[in-house]
């Protein structure tokens, strides 16, 4: 059932996807409800796992990222080089924001020094002791 699913669905696309994406796409085209996004996604690793290493259907590749793409093994011209007509169909993702630096000027904290730690810490158990009543 899983691996027609997946076929159909790729043919359809007609577009390497990433595991995320695909399992998006199932989810939707089946109505699946939000909570059974994990075991969709489980389900859908172990089937493509069958089809790339068992029945060689699907095949994966990496355009430099950390995320892999699924692909039919006939849009490939040679094993792990996807053909240059379905490579420019990846959905490629936008590269991430890079952290702001601070403003010159702007206050940074300090972090407490042992003996400031130390203090507070005695403080602390200070409050914390009952005071002896007369």
């Amino acid at each position: 059932m899983w691996e027609m699913l997946v076929l159909k669905r790729m043919r359809q696309l007609d577009r390497p996807v990433t595991y995320d994406e695909l399992t998006d796409e199932i989810m939707m085209f089946s109505k699946l409800p939000k909570e059974k996004r994990k075991s969709t996604k489980q389900a859908i690793v172990n089937v493509t796992f069958r089809m790339r290493t068992k029945d060689k259907k699907l095949d994966t590749f990496s355009i430099g990222t950390k995320e892999k793409y699924l692909a039919l093994k006939r849009w490939f011209d040679k094993p792990g080089e996807i053909n240059k007509a379905y490579e420019g169909k990846i959905n490629k993702p936008k590269p991430a924001a890079k952290a702001k630096k601070p403003k010159p000027g702007a206050k940074v904290k300090k972090p407490l020094q042992p003996a400031t730690m130390a203090k507070s810490v005695q403080s602390a158990k200070a409050a914390k002791k009952p005071q002896p009543t007369a």
